[in-house]
């Protein structure tokens, strides 16, 4: 009868404190938070952790509010308890839980992974809201947006809809010299019916501007202005190079019969200075994947079935990358970014290419701002040998034009002469003369 008795106990002990929710120890932050009541979704803490309780005051009463803690690393929605500033049970359950009309000012929101109020230090955020003063119309929600395209006048972004509320109809931005409030000295603005934008070329070089967005819901009904830090930027110094993006790859030669690097004759000198947006994104490389927005492209025909790709650098941490297939469709082949963030040697050994067909190389800085004077060596090599009559670097399997003649080889520049002047304008690359009025390089 005496076990009955306590296992009866026991089981009302257990079902009450289920009830009651969970009690925590550890308060953090450590000083009370006040509430702002303004409608929208406010912070409490970046990292908090899973057995630790949050002091909120300045709470209104008979408002409604709406608390959530999120795991940011593996997200998983976290078990609160909502008690008055002395302890005493409010309401509890899975995030996010809701208090309506709320009848004290101060509360305290415990955090526990679980229902069985288990503990855990990974970081969390958790964030209050006051529902009755919700607004109508949302902001695009931080962390929000980037940059796609950034050159030394114009520069393209894009940010993420709100996470609540109705879909805006459109949305609104400015660009304002960087530091300004929203309206303070306007540079240009516009509206979106999507998620990006462009403000064209209508900024100056190596200057530092800002970027302010709100959503519109409706005529008169719009969300408040957000600067996510995202979108501070300041332009580029130079224009962009013509090898910005694949389309405009620069065609360079395969060297052939060299052992090594230390033997190589054709040194290309290149520079991401200017580098302003790709159209492929970064990939993972040694595990970890850059920002690629300033890449630039080259080009070269396999002469061989093996190259070696190197690149050597003063001050910054380069990726190469080696593709095969057209700009349209490229393919992955292989890549080199070495776990050194300072200037280290790139180099790619790529084997079992096709003597003929065209491969692209891409450079660009691993990080997401271009270091000054981001100069580089990109060398080209490998140690077979190949038949070359006319010397001219290209062998007939590896896609010469003529292997008798050193003037006609894939790539050659003819640059258009239309006043007949004997002096070229624009040029185009081809291995003959493509007309009469065309001057070879």
């Amino acid at each position: 009868m005496k076990k009955i008795t306590f296992l009866i106990i026991l089981v009302f002990f257990v079902h009450y404190s289920y009830s009651q929710g969970c009690t925590e120890t550890t308060k953090f932050p450590v000083a009370d938070v006040q509430s702002i009541n303004d409608g929208f979704v406010q912070q409490i803490a970046t990292n908090n952790y899973a057995g630790e309780y949050a002091v909120i005051f300045d709470l209104v009463i008979g408002h409604n509010y709406q608390f959530t803690s999120t795991r940011t690393a593996t997200p998983n929605d976290d078990y609160i308890t909502i008690r008055d500033e002395f302890g005493t049970y409010i309401t509890h359950g899975q995030s996010p839980v809701t208090v309506n009309s709320v009848g004290v000012a101060k509360v305290q929101m415990h955090i526990s992974l679980d229902s069985g109020c288990g503990d855990e230090s990974e970081f969390r955020v958790t964030t209050i809201q006051d529902l009755t003063n919700a607004p109508t119309c949302y902001n695009p929600e931080i962390p929000v947006g980037g940059i796609s395209y950034l050159s030394n006048t114009r520069v393209d972004f894009f940010w993420s809809a709100p996470g609540t509320g109705p879909a805006p109809v459109e949305y609104e931005w400015e660009i304002v010299p960087q530091g300004n409030t929203q309206g303070d000295g306007t540079i240009t603005s516009g509206t979106s019916a999507t998620l990006t934008a462009s403000t064209g070329d209508a900024l100056q070089a190596s200057n530092a501007y800002s970027i302010w967005l709100r959503s519109v819901c409706g005529l008169g009904d719009e969300s408040i202005w957000v600067n996510p830090s995202q979108l501070n930027f300041s332009t580029n110094s130079v224009a962009p190079p013509i090898n910005d993006f694949c389309s405009g790859a620069i065609s360079i030669l395969q060297e052939t019969e060299i052992a090594n690097k230390g033997e190589s004759i054709k040194v290309y000198s290149g520079d991401l200075s200017g580098g302003a947006g790709t159209n492929i994104i970064a990939e993972s490389c040694n595990s970890s994947a850059g920002n690629a927005r300033d890449d630039i492209w080259y080009s070269f025909l396999a002469q061989t079935n093996t190259v070696n790709i190197s690149i050597e650098t003063l001050n910054f941490d380069a990726v190469i990358t080696l593709y095969t297939g057209s700009c349209n469709s490229l393919i992955f082949e292989d890549c080199s970014d070495t776990e050194i963030t300072s200037p280290a040697d790139e180099e790619i050994n790529a084997t079992g290419l096709n003597i003929g067909q065209t491969y692209y190389v891409r450079v660009y800085y691993f990080g997401e701002i271009t270091p000054a004077a981001p100069t580089f060596d990109l060398r080209l090599w490998s140690g077979e040998s190949i038949t070359d009559n006319d010397e001219d670097g290209y062998s007939v399997s590896g896609g010469d034009c003529d292997d008798t003649d050193v003037n006609e080889y894939p790539g050659q520049t003819w640059y258009v002469d239309a006043d007949g002047d004997n002096y070229g304008g624009s040029s185009v690359a081809a291995c003959e003369r493509p007309t009469d009025g065309f001057l070879l390089g």
